[in-house]
């Protein structure tokens, strides 16, 4: 910005004019004071207002990584939550099988078994009428 100039000129119509013209050119160089100083604190406002500028501009790039970060944290935990369900279905099925195979072989074994006494049973019952 530029500063105002003033030019002073006394004219003189007969009579003393001279302490007017110097409150008057008192009060324009006070006045151009003000302006250097309004002008000063215009440049310091300026400077800041550019500056909070960028800070925001900073803050609203770190806050846009930020939400790309927690958006691909939320897409790895949504996926971890349904590995984990597939998982603890897996193994709920496994169990569920290794169970059915217990009762089965349980259920073999003492066929098995039976079998076994009943052919022992035969083979007793067997000897002994070829012993009378």
């Amino acid at each position: 910005m530029k500063l105002l100039d003033f030019n002073l000129e006394t004219t003189t119509s007969g009579t003393d004019l001279s302490s007017e013209s110097s409150f008057d050119s008192q009060q324009i160089l006070n006045l151009q004071e003000e302006i250097k100083t309004l002008e000063n604190q215009l440049k310091d406002n300026q400077s800041s207002i550019d500056l909070l500028k960028n800070n925001l501009q900073l803050t609203t790039y770190e806050n846009e990584q930020l939400k790309q970060q927690y958006d691909d944290l939320q897409k790895k935990y949504d996926f971890l939550i349904k590995d984990n369900h597939n998982l603890t279905n897996q193994l709920t099925d496994i169990h569920r099988s290794s169970i059915e195979e217990v009762r089965l072989i349980s259920i073999l074994f003492f066929a098995f078994i039976f079998l076994f006494l009943s052919a022992i049973n035969t083979y007793n019952h067997s000897c002994s009428i070829i012993k009378y």
